[in-house]
Parts: C-alpha cells; structure tokens; sequence
C-alpha cells in the first residue's frame, strides 16, 4: 500500500529527530513564547502505519490517486475484521427423531399399520433429508412410513423399506424438492402405513435431518 503524496520517500524512515516532552498537542502560547507543537514525519509516519495496516489486515485497498475522498474505508475493514474474528454462528439442530416396532421392554415388536408417534415443533424448522433402519427387514412387501405436518403427509414420495432391505430408500418431499419447512408449532405425526405380507417388519428407527431457525 503506497501513499500518492508528492515528495513522498520510497521506504519508511528510521524514527529519530523528535524529542519527547509530553503526549498531546499544544497551539502554544506567544505571549509567552511557548511553541505550538509541530508534528514532525515521525508523528504523520505512526499514524498513517497504523491506520494502513488497519486497511491491511482487512485487505481493502485505498483510493487510486486523484479517486474521490471514501471515508469509510476505515470503518469497513474494523467492521471486516470484526466479523471475521467471530466465531461463525452454528446451525441449530432440530432433527426429529421416531421408533416403531419395539414393546415396552425394548424387545422387537411385529409392526402394524398405525401411527406410532406425535410431536410439536418448537420452532420453525426445514426439513432437508430422511435416515432410517429397520432391524428385522419385513418380507412380502415393503414397509412404508409417512410423516404428517397437522394432518397432511409432508412426502410427494414416502420412504421406505424394500422388500428384505434394512437400509431406508429416502422419501421425496411435496413438492419435488429437496426440503420443507414447516412453522413452530407444527403438529407432527409419524405412521407406517404398510408392513411386509409374510414378515411385517419390527424395530425402526427413523429421523427427519432438520435445521431450526
């Protein structure tokens, strides 16, 4: 970064020349003699230093010479290195998380078609992504699970359990995208709503990828 003055030198002078008596400027007093201070190269030097190396450190450029006067640019790289220096603000998490097909003793339970949870969300949240497993795979036909925001699936495409698989085939949203978002209080139901024709399948976990406002 260089300074497009006249008569400016190429390198920073060594600091030397001023001798120091005080800490503040004075206009002086001439009826008594006393001079007003004059700032020397060595002041004019520090302060530019650090006001360039504020600009530095926030890799904004000055003005080319002969440029209207900006004075803002101090005010942006402060605010530039501020925001770098926070720490990025984290996404919440807000995945919602079901089972199905466990008793109450936490031993495998055949599925049945029925719904098998209920929440409310507490905050605005975007769904972008379904995880599942089944431990006992169903045979016959493919288990299939919905998940219903106040009533109305949330899936153009359910997911689902192929026939013998254990991995989920993921579900496709309404609307063919690849999210949804759904307000704070949100009342949201879990259900499957097909089992396997010869084993009906037992032991699902499933979760909803969510992100919380």
């Amino acid at each position: 970064m260089r300074l497009p003055y006249k008569n400016a030198v190429e390198s920073v002078p060594a600091p030397g020349g001023a001798e120091e008596t005080g800490g503040w400027f004075s206009a002086g007093n001439p009826s008594n003699g006393t001079p007003a201070t004059v700032p020397g190269p060595e002041w004019f030097n520090e302060v530019t230093g650090q006001l360039r190396g504020v600009l530095e450190a926030a890799e904004i450029e000055p003005p080319d010479p002969g440029a209207a006067y900006d004075f803002t640019l101090l005010a942006d790289a402060i605010a530039a290195l501020i925001t770098a220096a926070l720490p990025s603000i984290p996404t919440t998490v807000a995945d919602l998380a079901f089972m199905a097909g466990w008793d109450v003793e936490g031993a495998a339970a055949d599925l049945t078609v029925q719904t098998y949870g209920y929440a409310v969300l507490a905050r605005d949240t975007t769904f972008n992504g379904t995880f599942g497993y089944i431990e006992d795979a169903a045979a016959g036909a493919a288990v299939i699970l919905d998940v219903l925001a106040d009533g109305v699936s949330i899936f153009s495409t359910k997911p689902q359990f192929a026939d013998g698989a254990n991995a989920i085939t993921a579900g496709v949203f309404t609307g063919g995208t690849g999210s949804i978002t759904l307000d704070a209080g949100t009342r949201m139901t879990f259900a499957v709503t097909q089992i396997g024709s010869g084993t009906a399948g037992a032991r699902i976990g499933f979760t909803l990828k969510g992100e919380g406002a």
